[in-house]
Order: structure tokens, then C-alpha cells, then sequence
């Protein structure tokens, strides 16, 4: 299992959007992948097509961004098999509890 946390993900467009969407469809061959992002507009029909499980969090900026960090620590905290931590920033670490990220392989794509 690997969790993907990001920022921005398809089907918005640009270069870290198509970076992390991509990368999350070429982990599907080595596992499941849970997704953690923002929502975005017509983000239901992207989601409906994938192949990966995407869970969008929906509201006002600075409540997303605390609420998405929780949904993630929980899952980390129920979950054993997860393999790696994929984040698109920095900012998608700061609000994980540091005994989730030892527990697992961390990467950080964007300082």
C-alpha cells in the first residue's frame, strides 16, 4: 500500500498536478494506492475513471488543511501494510505525526 498525500492533484492541470497523478497510476502495478487531496472542480468524473482510491477534502482552505493531515494519520495509524509516504510538498508533512513518518519510508517530491 502506498499513500500518496498532495496539494493538487488531477484534474487540475499543471506540472506537480500531472507529476503526482502520474506517479500514482505507475504505483498501481506495485500495489494499492490511497490518494489524499483537495478537491477540484469535475474531480467526481476523474475519480469515477482511476484505477486508484482518492479521497478529496472539501471546505474552507485553512480547515482543509488540518482536516486532510487527520484523515491521513488516521489512516496510517489503522493501516500496517503501508509501504511508502509519497508528499508533493513539504506542506503536505508538517501536520503528520512524526511516529507516522518513522514508521515508513517518507518521500517529499518539492522542499
Amino acid at each position: 500500500m502506498f499513500v500518496v498525500v498532495a496539494r493538487n492533484f488531477p484534474p487540475d492541470i499543471g506540472g506537480i498536478q500531472s507529476l503526482m497523478g502520474g506517479l500514482s497510476e505507475s504505483l498501481v502495478d506495485h500495489g494499492p494506492v490511497r490518494v489524499f487531496t483537495y478537491d477540484h472542480p469535475k474531480s467526481d468524473l476523474y475519480d469515477k475513471k482511476s484505477s486508484i482510491s482518492i479521497e478529496r477534502v472539501k471546505g474552507i482552505k485553512l480547515f482543509k488543511k488540518y482536516r486532510k493531515a487527520n484523515l491521513v494519520n488516521e489512516y496510517m495509524e489503522s493501516s500496517s501494510n503501508i509501504r511508502a509516504l509519497i508528499a508533493d510538498h513539504w506542506k503536505s508533512l508538517e501536520l503528520i505525526k512524526i511516529q507516522n513518518l518513522k514508521k515508513t519510508k517518507t518521500f517529499c517530491l518539492l522542499h
